[in-house]
């Protein structure tokens, strides 16, 4: 916008100089923020990369009934080595009680569930807990798996815990970075079954981002439970869905799965469905590919008419501009709840499209004003 105003002064006419001051007035009610900082991403993987059981449970006609009201019935599946299974439904579906029965948590009323060979598996749950909460996050390290002070501190460091924040005792640490320390701790372990009990709830947007790319480092199975789309359709590869006690087996992104669900459901896909071709890019036009198209007609009514018409459109422009000013707020306020934050986003998309062809129209309409004058 500065580049366009400068440009505007220089050709120096009196339209293009009124032009230049409303966009000016513009900049000026715009929000300066600092630049953002470039953290240090994740480098480390974890997980046993050389287990190569290829089934990892077998599940079997598992039933559950609490208070003579059936939660699960005989649902069954399979889960293959290095598979990432989203494990979803409504709240009360039974997806929390279907974690514990595999966790050995629960014991279901009727059922078998069948564990490969070598399998260890680690649960993240919603509320992470630590034996001794007082103690710094070295000690921790230190005591729960055994391992010299340097070795905890790089480790600590792996996850973006450095200098001071290392000396910080468990309970000082948000619910996001008891989370990334608990991940902290199993890196090193031979696991090859992670389940994930609600990962990203009440996060804030870093930490969520965080325990994303803490499960993008994972090298095996994941299970998870997740009412987070976002975190569903990044790492979901099929799609277990609870419903009246039964079980739907999907097999696909989380996106299909939605379309599958929205058409009315039907035949089961037996593999992920193939990407869509790309469309080719429609050829340029040139002087030798027909007609051009017509002029748009220009508006009747003279110059005053098309000053109050803009007029009419920089009022509405500075009004769209308050209101995405406002719906960028409203955003900050809401980055833990990502429920809302989706619902701003699509009104702040809206808003600024709406903008984009206000600015649009109002250049258009200044520049035939200007034809004219």
């Amino acid at each position: 916008l500065e580049a366009t105003a400068r440009s505007m002064h220089e050709h120096g006419t009196e339209h293009l100089a009124k032009r230049a001051a409303s966009i000016e007035k513009r900049i000026a009610r715009m929000k300066v923020t600092d630049r953002p900082k470039t953290d240090k991403k994740m480098t480390v993987t974890f997980g046993d990369p050389n287990y190569e059981t290829e089934e990892v449970l077998k599940v079997r006609d598992i039933t559950k009934s609490y208070d003579g009201r059936e939660i699960l019935h005989n649902v069954s599946f399979n889960i293959r080595n290095r598979e990432r299974v989203a494990l979803l439904g409504a709240n009360g579906a039974g997806k929390t009680t279907m974690l514990k029965i595999l966790l050995g948590e629960e014991v279901p009323d009727g059922g078998v569930i069948r564990k490969g060979v070598g399998l260890k598996p680690a649960y993240l749950p919603q509320q992470v807990y630590f034996a001794n909460p007082h103690r710094n996050l070295i000690d921790t390290l230190i005591y729960d798996k055994n391992v010299s002070m340097q070795v905890a501190r790089n480790r600590l460091g792996s996850f973006q815990f450095t200098g001071e924040t290392q000396l910080k005792t468990v309970d000082m640490l948000s619910g996001g970075e008891k989370s990334r320390l608990r991940l902290c701790e199993l890196m090193y372990d031979p696991l090859n079954l992670l389940i994930l009990d609600e990962p990203t709830n009440h996060l804030d947007l870093a930490s969520r981002e965080w325990i994303e790319e803490a499960v993008e480092a994972f090298d095996g199975t994941l299970l998870f439970v997740s009412h987070d789309r976002y975190f569903v359709e990044r790492f979901a590869t099929r799609v277990l869905y609870l419903e009246n006690g039964y079980l739907t087996d999907f097999i696909g992104s989380y996106s299909v799965f939605l379309d599958w669900r929205a058409k009315g459901g039907g035949a089961l896909p037996e593999a992920a469905p193939a990407p869509a071709p790309k469309k080719k890019k429609a050829a340029v036009p040139t002087l030798d590919d027909g007609p051009k198209p017509p002029e748009k007609p220009k508006r009747t009514g003279g110059t005053k008419n098309l000053q109050k018409l803009l007029n009419t459109l920089e009022r509405e422009i500075s009004q769209l501009e308050t209101q995405s000013s406002d719906l960028e707020q409203q955003m900050v306020d809401a980055a833990s709840d990502s429920g809302k934050l989706l619902e701003l986003m699509t009104e702040k998309e809206a808003c600024d499209e709406k903008l984009a062809a206000k600015m649009d129209e109002w250049e258009a309409v200044a520049a035939e004003l200007e034809e004219l004058q």
